[in-house]
């Protein structure tokens, strides 16, 4: 079990770093504006943050074949070294087409990692533990941000910030995540023996910018900060917030099990969209707004580690069959990026055009519809070893799935 969790830990420090990413490109966005000059250009601005996902879909389309073949431990190599390219460049970027190239290989590193550490921990776990050891990637991802806007929001306080080293940063965790990968990560042992014989994006990118449109720095005026040191104090307070949540998902994962982890935590998130439109829609005071929409998103995000972020990763990984895991987690996934670039590219233009009230209706519409896929058609899977549950799959019929637990 302790050898286990090691691995698992080791293997998630790749998400850590996507979260690091994450919270660097969010709080950098808002520098990287008026130095490029990307004011009323939102698509560019979009495009500057869409575009580590466009590499992250693009190498997904080979990755999980590719992982099939190699191994799982090349592939997470692999990934450490792009982040690390990735962060070189992103220190330098004379231009906005550097900091694209950045982004695309920063994708790349993304794409990897988010691709096979779920595959890599479900197949190196015990069935008894499987759940909580898959949720340790969102629990990494979410200190990665945490971190992150720690060291961006430090960075606001200087008299002139600089996006290029609060990006470039990443350079020395991603070494660290070089040496860990290369050094201590064991190969897949089911992909061994088959050698012998797979809309929070727009909220989580943009964070920052939605908290300043929603007024949140009247909240923090008494410290003297500015709007946007304020929006990313908050947006940091939000992933610190997120890891007690994260802790709470990983001790029910494998007691109450991911469907009605599912289940009680969409209601939540529509909830709470539903309340960030109402604040956005009634007159309400400026602080009383500022107040509820914080508020709003909080419980959003915080709601979202428990349940949808890390769970449809860990299905995905549950339900292939060994041989072609590593390719269907790459289809899944390159669904899952594709929805995030239209999410992510769209988001500054929606803000523009829709407001706040018009983007998290839509939100919250998809949630509904979610919220019934998920009650009419997710089976539990928690404690269940992966081939029983691959085989179900693969015989399923017509109905509501129902797995024998008892086996």
């Amino acid at each position: 079990m302790r050898g286990a969790a090691l691995v698992a830990l080791a293997a998630a420090l790749g998400n850590m770093l996507q979260g690091w990413d994450n919270a660097t490109i969010a709080g950098s966005l808002l520098y990287i504006k008026r130095d490029f000059g990307l004011h009323g250009q939102p698509a560019l601005q979009g495009l500057v943050v869409a575009t580590s996902l466009i590499g992250a879909t693009l190498i997904t389309t080979f990755s999980g074949s590719l992982s099939d073949r190699v191994g799982r431990r090349p592939m997470l190599v692999a990934s450490s070294l792009l982040y690390t390219l990735a962060g070189m460049l992103m220190l330098w970027s004379p231009t906005v087409g550097v900091l694209l190239l950045a982004r695309l290989v920063d994708g790349f590193a993304v794409g990897l990692a988010v691709t096979l550490i779920p595959v890599y921990i479900s197949e190196t776990a015990p069935p008894e533990v499987r759940g909580l050891l898959s949720t340790l990637p969102q629990l990494t991802g979410s200190t990665g941000m945490f971190l992150a806007y720690c060291m961006v929001f430090a960075m606001t306080l200087a008299p002139s910030p600089n996006w290029r080293v609060m990006m470039g940063v990443l350079v020395l965790p991603s070494l660290v995540y070089v040496a860990v990968a290369m050094l201590f990560l064991p190969e897949s042992p089911r992909w061994l023996i088959l050698q012998q014989f797979s809309g929070v994006s727009g909220i989580l990118y943009y964070t920052p910018q939605i908290l300043d449109q929603a007024g949140v720095s009247v909240l923090l005026a008494s410290l003297g900060l500015s709007s946007d040191s304020a929006a990313i104090l908050i947006s940091g307070l939000t992933t610190l917030l997120m890891l007690p949540a994260i802790a709470v998902a990983m001790r029910l994962m494998d007691v109450a099990g991911r469907r009605s982890l599912l289940l009680w935590t969409i209601p939540v998130l529509i909830v709470s969209l539903v309340t960030l439109v109402t604040a956005d829609v009634l007159p309400l005071a400026t602080t009383m707004h500022a107040a509820v929409s914080t508020t709003s998103i909080i419980v959003y995000i915080c709601t979202f580690v428990m349940g949808f972020g890390p769970i449809p990763g860990i299905l995905c990984s549950e339900i292939f069959p060994t041989r072609v895991r590593g390719m269907c987690i790459a289809i899944c996934s390159l669904a899952f990026w594709l929805s995030n670039i239209a999410v992510t590219y769209s988001m500054p233009v929606m803000l523009d055009y829709l407001g706040l009230t018009g983007v998290f209706s839509i939100y919250a519409a998809v949630c509904c519809v979610a919220l019934a896929f998920v009650a009419l058609r997710v089976p539990e899977t928690k404690g269940l070893p992966l081939e029983v549950i691959a085989e179900f799959f693969n015989v399923a019929s017509k109905g509501m799935p129902k797995l024998d637990h008892d086996e």
